[in-house]
């Protein structure tokens, strides 16, 4: 069974303890974690980043 962690109301609860699918990871994937960090994403802490965001999405929204 496999299931999207991002899904989850608590994804930190669900540490994962197997992974499938890495033959076709991009190459530098095992890097990411020692890349900077960007900072916060929230609104309140980018807002013209944020913004910037909002004004190109074009993802539909989980309600109606």
């Amino acid at each position: 069974m496999n299931l999207c962690l991002g899904t989850l109301d608590e994804p930190a609860r669900f540490p994962p303890r197997g992974q499938t699918g890495t033959e076709a990871r991009v190459p530098w994937f095992d890097r990411l974690p020692g890349l900077p960090d960007g900072g916060a994403t929230e609104a309140g802490d980018r807002a013209a980043w944020a913004a910037a965001i909002a004004r190109t999405n074009r993802q539909h929204p989980d309600h109606d």
